[in-house]
């Protein structure tokens, strides 16, 4: 249980997440549960279809746990609803995906030989929309923000993935109001505002 905020678990569609101290007890106590869960509904779950995550411990203790219990260890990081859980602090390479992605969305629009308007109203649509997600969930780290905003840069100005050259104008002047800028929005100060809806939304 997260005792910070009484998080004991999540369920989102046909999936489950329970929070648990770890300890053998805390297992055995879960067993139980899901024990009386059977039945009272019928429904039993498969171990081999779970996965369990601990927390602090070695990997050998990890090991040991998972299979005195019969679950299948899982190891961090892995992703859910498209984006990772992790129990630290988000990295870059936690948020590659999300580049990943950016950069498929880049070649494939490359090859359409778009105009320079066209290139615009993609960033400002579709490559936000990437980021929104993300931005909703996580304080992105100010490098994953750079590097969106070069791959976003570069796509504007047809600058290629690998090539050398440099953007015409500096990402900066692009988020300015319309009458000097783009009006793109700035995603630093974007991300931040979405993480203060969080403090807003459980006051």
């Amino acid at each position: 249980m997260c005792k910070g905020i009484q998080l004991t678990h999540l369920c989102f569609a046909d999936d489950l997440l329970v929070f648990s101290d770890g300890s053998n007890f805390g297992i055995q106590d879960l067993q139980r549960i899901l024990a009386q869960f059977k039945k009272v509904s019928g429904l039993k779950s498969n171990p081999s279809k779970c996965e369990v995550f601990f927390g602090g411990l070695e990997t050998v203790e990890r090991q040991v746990r998972a299979a005195r219990y019969g679950y299948q260890l899982g190891e961090f990081l892995v992703r859910y609803l498209g984006v990772p859980l992790i129990s630290g602090k988000l990295s870059l390479a936690a948020c590659q995906p999300l580049i990943d992605k950016m950069v498929a969305k880049v070649k494939s629009w490359q090859a359409k030989a778009l105009s320079y308007e066209g290139n615009i109203e993609l960033v400002g649509k579709v490559f936000y929309s990437l980021t929104q997600f993300w931005m909703s969930v996580f304080l992105l780290p100010k490098s994953v923000i750079k590097e969106v905003e070069r791959i976003c840069s570069n796509f504007i100005w047809g600058v290629g993935e690998g090539l050398k050259l440099r953007a015409n104008v500096v990402w900066q002047k692009l988020t300015y109001p319309k009458k000097g800028g783009l009006g793109f929005r700035d995603l630093w100060s974007w991300n931040q505002a979405c993480m203060t809806r969080h403090i807003w939304l459980n006051s």
